[in-house]
């Protein structure tokens, strides 16, 4: 079973997922072991020790995927890109559903906690020229609501031990803008933002 699932995304995905081995009950409690998921350069994006999701009584009967909680264990996560284009896009793409015409709506998915064990994010953008490593021992997160199409994140809780963040700049790959003040009048302020340039909104 695990093959198959694994195959079937892969494959809608056009990319490596692979999965050590799996573990679930009731049709909604799943362990997983030795997840990896690759980009679509065939990198590395993620790896988990162990990854654990509890899901919504019989979730594959209904529209909506309701997440009572993920983990991660011993997880190593690779954001990157050399253009304007992140090597996660098209995960987003493809739970983000259609974005134009006909009925179809994505899959909706609703999310309430999160819990990291040994986490490594690893963020690096030769686009704007700039890295940035993420690291924690602990981290525990309650969520009010979560929308990934309006890309909105509400939090209840947050929860932190042993965290390290460093950052570094350096030229990118990006054109130099002749004139800088007359772009950012034609965009939303929040598109200006250093950290947040595609817009998401937290609480």
């Amino acid at each position: 079973m695990v093959s198959k699932v694994t195959e079937n995304l892969s494959a809608k995905l056009h990319t490596k997922l692979s999965i050590k081995d799996v573990s679930l009950s009731l049709f909604n409690k799943v362990n997983i072991h030795g997840l990896l998921v690759e980009d679509l350069k065939k990198d590395t994006l993620l790896y988990a020790g162990t990854a654990k999701v509890n899901l919504t009584d019989w979730f594959f009967l209904k529209n909506k995927i309701s997440f009572k909680y993920i983990g991660l264990d011993d997880a190593v996560v690779n954001m990157n890109r050399t253009d304007s284009v992140w090597n996660y896009q098209f995960l987003i793409d493809y739970f983000a559903g259609p974005k134009t015409g006909g009925n179809k709506k994505g899959v909706e998915i609703d999310l309430k906690e999160i819990h990291l064990n040994n986490i490594r994010f690893n963020k690096i953008d030769k686009w704007i020229g700039q890295d940035m490593i993420a690291a924690l021992k602990k981290m525990d997160v309650t969520m009010d609501s979560v929308n990934f199409n309006n890309k909105q994140i509400a939090i209840k809780e947050l929860y932190l031990e042993q965290p390290l963040f460093a950052q570094a700049d350096y030229k990118g790959n990006r054109p130099e803008v002749a004139n800088l003040t007359s772009v950012l009048q034609k965009i939303p302020l929040v598109s200006a933002f250093k950290w947040n340039n595609s817009g998401w909104k937290f609480s």
